[in-house]
């Protein structure tokens, strides 16, 4: 998916901007405003895919630790989190990874032939015949090494400079609002019922999506039927602890509501901010030489974030019941010492490989290349 958005990034560029001719890296050298702003709608649904492939990998992480059937909670939980950081960093790096080897290396020597005998060579392969004149195939052909060193950059835009808020957006400000809207709409009504009707039916689809448990509020019968614990008794006995403390029924019912309002929230799940924190380090430690620019806004949503996620623990969450940090902090020194390692591996092969204009000089480039598309198919 992530290649295929960075496919589309290329055929914005170089084939609707025609950026191959015109010496440019983005649409809006041809098409003004109008190509800046598809340009950052792409960017967007990068980000966006981002946000979905992780929900994808956290129900893979949790079906990958009840395959293996463990014995003790803490086992299991260890098990879903090492998967789900697994397949989070293999999926924030993977597509990169096969850009940076394959794509940007002058593993050929520079053609000085014309565009058009070089776009007939590569009109025989397959990507050509999915995507035309704009397949990365072509364009290594077609493109010169700085070119394709700044498409390779430029494809970082989405990941580490638009996803970040895009996440804080949808992960507190959304559900916020959506959670807002529904407590609104339940106890207000609009003068025409079909509206209400309307209005009603829009805020508890939202607040099924982004802010209630579904085990706990009834997903697709609360959307379609309203709040379930409506009116609710409370019955109190004779000498409860309740009644020694002098509370009323009024302030009892209301402790019940809000216990009922609280049980129906996703729960705040504390493991799952370590996981932006790795993946932040993750993207620092690899991405920070491709295009140090990065770090700037990486940096701000950072600090962004650790405000509203006191917001989220508060009011738009479940608030967790505490548990033992050994599972933290064994997955968190454990992924910090693997990335520490992987990471200079990293950048030594970006010196040697990516960034390298001699390449194609090298004696021990075929056996570079060969070992490149092994790693590349694992």
């Amino acid at each position: 998916m992530l290649l295929a958005q960075v496919q589309f990034n290329a055929w914005l560029a170089f084939v609707w901007g025609d950026c191959v001719h015109l010496d440019c890296d983005h649409p809006m050298h041809k098409h003004g405003l109008f190509g800046f702003v598809c340009q950052v709608g792409s960017d967007i649904a990068m980000a966006l895919t981002f946000e979905l492939l992780k929900a994808v990998s956290h129900a893979i992480g949790g079906w990958v630790a009840s395959v293996q059937n463990h014995e003790w909670r803490l086992d299991h939980d260890h098990a879903a989190v090492t998967a789900h950081v697994a397949l989070e960093s293999f999926g924030k790096i993977g597509a990169f990874a096969i850009l940076a080897f394959t794509f940007v290396p002058q593993w050929d020597p520079p053609s000085s032939e014309p565009d058009d005998v070089l776009l007939q060579r590569c009109a025989s392969h397959w990507s050509y015949a999915l995507v035309g004149p704009a397949s990365l195939f072509c364009l290594e052909k077609r493109l010169p090494q700085a070119k394709r060193e700044r498409v390779f950059e430029n494809s970082l835009t989405g990941p580490f400079v638009v996803y970040p808020f895009i996440e804080i957006l949808m992960t507190a400000i959304v559900p916020f609002i959506a959670n807002r809207l529904d407590v609104l709409m339940r106890e207000t009504t609009l003068l025409c019922s079909c509206c209400d009707a309307i209005g009603d039916f829009v805020s508890r689809f939202l607040a099924t999506i982004f802010v209630y448990d579904c085990d706990s509020i009834g997903c697709l019968r609360f959307t379609f039927r309203g709040w379930p614990y409506r009116n609710v008794q409370v019955k109190r006995h004779s000498g409860d602890a309740l009644e020694s403390q002098g509370q009323s029924n009024q302030e009892v019912e209301e402790m019940v509501h809000d216990a009922l309002r609280q049980a129906v929230l996703r729960p705040f799940v504390a493991l799952d901010e370590l996981l932006e924190l790795k993946l932040n380090f993750l993207s620092v430690a690899f991405f920070l030489p491709c295009r140090p620019f990065i770090v700037v806004p990486m940096l701000l949503a950072r600090i962004l974030e650790g405000h509203t996620d006191l917001s989220k623990l508060l009011f738009i969450a479940r608030r967790p019941v505490p548990t033992a940090a050994a599972l933290s902090h064994r997955s968190q020194s454990g992924y910090v010492a693997i990335i520490a390692v992987l990471s200079v591996v990293w950048s030594v092969a970006l010196s040697l490989v990516t960034y390298n204009e001699k390449l194609y000089l090298w004696w021990c480039r075929e056996r570079l290349w060969g070992l490149t598309l092994d790693c590349v198919s694992v």
